[in-house]
């Protein structure tokens, strides 16, 4: 049942336009830090489709949102919630944790894109991606949210307990064939799988994957993504994105 919703999800999805997901969040905008709230505020703002953000459970079980593995000279995979929440970010926020992410985008339109990282074991992945799944749905955002991760396990975990979109970001192994074995719905491409892998992009066609690139900050490399019909871009600059893809949409109506 959860195969032929997401199918049907995707389906719907290709005639739709680019999700412009802006990485880590609007965090160039003034006054904004990666993964934090305003960058959450920010995207939605400017009317960016998706906020990417990264997801890391603590040895206590909480879900809090941060890139890099390392803040302040704590591990975070290693450090209980109560200290990691007290670190700040660039901005003078507080470490956010996911419940409050999903708190704050209750008021918000913009949609969830929810990388999940791995863990120091795969029944860690396995509690964390459940985990994640509950605490979306807990917040009323089931349908606002995708799931992307680089470990096959968080990726067959997610395919297994939701509809949602599950993208796998190429990590463990660059294959679109295992990303389909394991219940992906789509493959998130880094730039250079998809510029010197033509035959990624192709077989992701053929298998009829949802196709994601990441990350790109160019007008001239956003353009030839979105001529290409990728699903999703993830960008660092999404009002750039946004503007070109105004662009690209008035050209194709022009040819029609």
């Amino acid at each position: 049942m959860l195969i032929f919703a997401a199918v049907a999800c995707l389906s719907a999805m290709s005639a739709e336009q680019t999700k412009i997901c802006a990485h880590r969040g609007h965090w160039l905008a003034p006054g904004s830090a990666q993964n934090s709230i305003r960058s959450l505020v920010k995207t939605d703002s400017v009317g960016a489709d998706y906020m990417e953000m990264d997801v890391y459970m603590t040895p206590d079980g909480e879900l809090v949102v941060r890139h890099d593995a390392i803040i302040n000279g704590y591990k975070v995979i290693e450090t209980d919630s109560k200290i990691l929440r007290a670190q700040k970010l660039e901005n003078g926020e507080n470490l956010p944790s996911l419940a409050e992410i999903l708190e704050a985008a209750k008021s918000l339109k913009v949609g969830l894109m929810i990388e999940l990282e791995w863990c120091t074991s795969q029944e860690r992945e396995i509690e964390e991606a459940k985990k994640c799944v509950n605490l979306v749905k807990e917040y009323g955002l089931t349908d606002r949210v995708v799931y992307v991760s680089f470990s096959g396990t968080i990726v067959n975990t997610l395919a297994s307990v939701t509809d949602r979109p599950v993208m796998y970001l190429f990590g463990e192994i660059r294959d679109p064939d295992y990303a389909n074995k394991i219940g992906a719905t789509g493959c998130d491409f880094g730039n250079s799988d998809w510029s010197k892998h033509p035959e990624y992009f192709k077989r992701c066609k053929e298998l009829g994957l949802a196709k994601g690139v990441w990350v790109l900050d160019g007008e001239d490399e956003i353009m030839k993504a979105l001529e290409a019909e990728f699903e999703y871009i993830t960008t660092n600059e999404p009002e750039l994105a946004l503007r070109v893809r105004r662009q690209f949409e008035a050209k194709k109506n022009k040819q029609k």
